[in-house]
């Protein structure tokens, strides 16, 4: 909830709500650090699912989780059968409750697609595919690469999903001489922390490596570059989960899956490096 993500879906939530007659309530469960840990993973699902029983004591007509996918189908569809819950931009499929999530393929297609255009063959990605809100990310990027990149193998860097997450794991890809000349990074948090390591390395975003980020949070003007990044059509997610939990109130019992569409923001973050000048010039 104070991730910057997750902040302008909140009061997106707020004033759908209020339009609606409803108010909101909020629970936080424990904080995420990114980790991939098994047992941190479960110790946190614990945590969340504590937090949303305590929602449940209050009696509410519905719930929208946000969720960074530690909890699985069978505890979401559990919660689903005592109220209406949206899963909120988790890659779930259920018959029992809805679901709200950004198409990623389309998402991934404008990184690959707009890197690709400036003559980035070697783009990598960083970040983990561990769970379902993460998952469908990295398989995205995967098809997006073989559909674009023909011959080029896609490389994933595993890498959690914070600022500090970002910077360690670029810092260990430069020591060990791996700088591809395009990144494309799970969260806007890992893009501006792997420009932070290039900068004390004394390599140059753009000019050395296009780094593209993906959420268009705060992360990506807080700094310089300002980050191309993927944008993720926040306020519509907070309005698009009340009209659901609303519909479903009244009555709706087919449950519906929403597909929102992504955005490329394009900033300073990307451009023409002396290697990807050189790809160009030898394209057909």
């Amino acid at each position: 909830m104070f991730d910057p993500f997750w902040g302008e879906v909140v009061h997106s939530i707020d004033r759908a709500a209020e339009q609606n007659g409803l108010s909101a309530l909020y629970m936080s469960g424990a904080f995420d650090s990114g980790d991939s840990d098994m047992w941190l993973d479960r110790f946190v699902a614990y945590r969340e699912m504590e937090a949303i029983e305590r929602l449940l004591e209050y009696r509410i007509d519905g719930m929208g989780v946000g969720l960074g996918g530690h909890l699985d189908l069978e505890e979401l569809e559990e919660i689903a059968s005592v109220a209406p819950l949206v899963a909120m931009m988790i890659d779930y499929r259920s018959s029992v409750f809805d679901t709200v999530t950004v198409d990623e393929d389309t998402a991934l297609n404008l990184a690959i697609e707009h890197l690709r255009g400036l003559g980035h063959e070697q783009i990598v990605f960083l970040g983990e595919g561990t769970r379902p809100a993460t998952r469908a990310r990295v398989a995205a990027y995967l098809r997006a690469m073989e559909q674009a990149a023909a011959g080029i193998d896609p490389v994933v860097y595993p890498c959690a999903l914070l600022q500090g997450d970002g910077y360690e794991t670029m810092r260990s890809l430069i020591e060990a001489d791996q700088v591809p000349t395009a990144i494309v990074a799970i969260t806007d948090g890992v893009a501006r922390g792997a420009v932070i390591a290039f900068t004390e390395a004394g390599l140059s975003v753009p000019d050395d490596v296009s780094i593209i980020g993906y959420d268009d949070s705060m992360h990506a003007v807080a700094g310089q570059p300002l980050l191309t990044t993927i944008r993720v059509p926040r306020r519509e997610l907070g309005a698009t989960t009340v009209r659901l939990l609303v519909e479903r109130r009244n009555g709706r019992s087919i449950t519906s899956t929403v597909m929102l569409r992504p955005s490329l923001v394009v900033r300073d973050s990307t451009g023409v490096s002396t290697r990807a000048r050189r790809n160009l010039a030898t394209r057909p």
